[in-house]
């Protein structure tokens, strides 16, 4: 452990990882997770790379930011934010951290599955030309996709139900979104309890399912399929167990995600009761982030 140590030092000291540095720290990290992992004191073994880390590991850096957890959980709606509009800290001597942690394959990810829900909207309105539409959006943080979306497209007909147990979400949302109000709806809601009369055209959620246990799971997309329209689509995100960027999260960020495989996905949806016809599973450009899809109807999206 004292030579990764003595290399993030090295780093911290030089101001930072350069871009020619990427590469030995993603190495660095993946070697440290696996003496950690085989160690009997993988607390403090993880803690030894974090102190090394000095400011970098402030609020001021966006990995700092993640494991200080201001919210109290993982991915919290300003983090999310964080990666979508790609902030960088203003200090110098920490800048580059926060260029390191945009180049994962995990944030970049998260930045795909913005433009995956925009483009899955997009299709859904070349479906429905003239109609009104209604889209339940499940654990919606900071609305950055739905604002994007309704911006680029100028679509009037279009109504986004916005559902976060987070009430800081709900009102950082609200605020992004201010000069759309009149097109969405929020609810300070748990997924697992939000009940709604109304049936919707598609029903989302980008990445609530990463924290749920398998009987979650099941339980909340049979729930949620419930309150599909006749041609609709259901679509929850989930990161892929092959993601190149965990143990930088797990050892610097304490960020913790329940992965699972294509073929877990759709086990899962076996399980709830769906036919293999009415389930397909997409992933984004980085191969991360990988997609559930279950139609109500003809044809998927």
């Amino acid at each position: 452990m004292e030579n990764y140590v003595s290399l993030v030092k090295k780093i911290v000291d030089q101001g930072g990882p350069a871009s020619a540095d990427f590469e030995t720290l993603d190495n660095a990290f993946r070697s440290a997770a696996g003496e950690i992992k085989n160690s009997k004191r993988p607390v403090a073994l993880t803690e030894l790379i974090r102190q090394a880390l000095g400011d970098a590991m402030s609020a001021e850096t966006i990995q700092g930011y993640g494991y200080l957890k201001p919210y109290g959980y993982s991915g919290d709606f300003k983090m999310i934010d964080k990666i979508y509009r790609q902030d960088v800290t203003p200090r110098a001597d920490l800048k580059n951290w926060d260029l390191y942690f945009h180049a994962q394959k995990a944030p970049k990810a998260v930045r795909n599955r913005k433009q995956y829900f925009i483009d899955l909207v997009t299709r859904l309105r070349r479906r429905n030309p003239d109609g009104e539409l209604h889209i339940l959006d499940i654990a919606s943080g900071p609305c950055r996709d739905v604002i994007e979306y309704l911006d680029q497209s100028g679509d009037r007909a279009i109504h986004f139900h916005c559902v976060d147990a987070d009430p800081h979400a709900i009102a950082y949302a609200r605020d992004t979104c201010r000069h759309r109000l009149d097109q969405i709806t929020f609810y300070h809601k748990n997924a697992l309890r939000f009940r709604s009369a109304r049936r919707f055209d598609l029903i989302w959620s980008a990445g609530l399912l990463d924290y749920f246990t398998d009987r979650q799971f099941v339980f909340l997309i049979k729930n949620l399929h419930r309150q599909l329209g006749t041609e609709a689509e259901l679509v929850v995100g989930n990161f892929h167990p092959n993601n190149p960027s965990r143990d930088y999260m797990e050892i610097i960020g304490d960020w913790h995600l329940t992965y699972r495989s294509e073929h877990d996905l759709i086990d899962l949806a076996r399980q709830a009761g769906f036919c293999l016809n009415d389930i397909r599973v997409g992933v984004e450009p980085a191969n991360v982030n990988l997609f559930l899809h279950i139609k109500q109807g003809n044809a998927f999206l």
